[in-house]
């Protein structure tokens, strides 16, 4: 909440500038506005397909062969098809989520 304060112009013109003493030009901060969510729901499908994997991992028996299975269940959840070099390490590529970590306010 309190970072986003970078991205609004009006806010960053005040302080951002150059060596020259011009602001921070609009369009560079609308563009940081653009790429400031980009990727977020391909992120988010990946980690429900992989959420997707363990789950049938849990509730079905275990199947013959491991990455075929991840691969089929991760599937209902990807936008674009995997890439061909990870396609046969989907087990090993799971993952814990670390991009956002929870520090409880006691342990900072």
């Amino acid at each position: 909440m309190l970072e986003n304060w970078v991205y609004d112009y009006d806010t960053l013109r005040k302080f951002a500038i150059d060596a020259s003493g011009k602001p921070i030009p609009r369009d560079l901060v609308e563009k940081m506005n653009q790429a400031r969510y980009f990727n977020l729901g391909m992120e988010e499908m990946r980690q429900l397909g992989l959420s997707n994997v363990s789950l049938q991992y849990y509730v079905q028996p275990a199947p013959a062969d491991l990455g075929a299975a991840a691969r089929a269940y991760q599937a209902k959840y990807d936008i674009l098809p995997p890439a061909p070099s990870l396609s046969s390490k989907i087990p090993s590529a799971i993952s814990q989520r670390t991009a956002r970590p929870f520090t409880p306010i006691g342990n900072r």
